[in-house]
């Protein structure tokens, strides 16, 4: 897929802020990585809209309605945001794109348009004490910065909120959905829920899939009968994890479920 000359800069501006975030932190945000990812992916993200642009103004638009799906399929706090482990386990892992611009604006509602480097420089003059995980490194490092980390869960909680009304319309027009799984012959079966609905939306499926050593998530494709179908010889386990819910015609905003875990029979 070629890229317009835009999107091209805003790649350029994504990709060269996660180099300043780990300069500005000495590596300190590699290090707590299960803690950064959000931001990192967040603040890169805030970066490629910069410049304002039609095209950056489509794709802005694009992560603020993905971030009102996510918030609509059950609220995403920032202990669990600030939590890369947890989160993926939990919801959707890329999420961290949308939440995690959500969670850069607020830092610089909250306290200014400085505080996403202040954070970083704090991170590297003044880091957490060893063992400090999770919202705890956050919230070191917004004390260290003057601000108060009940005020930036106050106005996250906020805008994710006022997005969620904003895009009311797309969000009733995508309606929960849940799947039953069953084992035919030597296929696992993913069969949505749907009855007689219309569907809005392109349905997406995804699955870890059970190697033995790690848990890795794959994408499975619609069949024609519209069940999502993966040979039981590609998973050894008896309980399976799975993630559905709508692609949008948007494009890379999704309306995915939390994950959920069957018995296999």
């Amino acid at each position: 897929r070629g890229f317009s000359s835009d999107g091209l800069r805003r790649i350029l501006r994504h990709e060269t802020a996660h180099v300043y975030i780990e300069q500005l932190s000495d590596g300190g945000a590699s290090s707590f990585f299960n803690e950064m990812r959000a931001f990192h992916e967040g603040a890169a993200t805030a970066a490629e809209f910069a410049t304002p642009s039609k095209d950056s103004e489509k794709t802005r638009a694009e992560m603020e309605l993905w971030a009102a799906l996510a918030h609509s399929r059950g609220t995403i706090s920032l202990d669990l945001l600030c939590n890369n482990k947890a989160l993926s386990r939990d919801r959707d892992g890329f999420l961290v794109y949308p939440l995690g611009y959500v969670f850069t604006r607020v830092l610089i509602r909250a306290g200014g348009v400085d505080v996403p480097r202040r954070a970083m420089e704090t991170l590297r003059d003044s880091p957490p004490a060893p063992g400090t995980s999770g919202a705890d490194v956050w919230r070191h490092i917004s004390q260290r910065c003057g601000v108060s980390w009940e005020r930036v869960i106050a106005i996250y909680a906020d805008e994710l909120n006022t997005l969620v009304k904003r895009e009311q319309a797309t969000i009733a027009r995508l309606p929960r959905v849940k799947a039953k799984v069953q084992v035919v012959g030597d296929q696992i079966v993913i069969h949505p829920q749907l009855g007689a609905m219309a569907v809005p939306a392109r349905l997406r499926c995804r699955v870890e899939k059970d190697r033995g050593l790690i848990d890795e998530p794959v994408s499975l494709r619609m069949n024609a009968s519209g069940d999502f179908v993966l040979p039981r010889a590609e998973h050894a386990g008896i309980k399976l994890r799975y993630l559905i819910g709508w692609q949008t015609h948007q494009g890379m905003a999704s309306a995915y479920e939390p994950w959920e875990e069957v018995m296999l029979e």
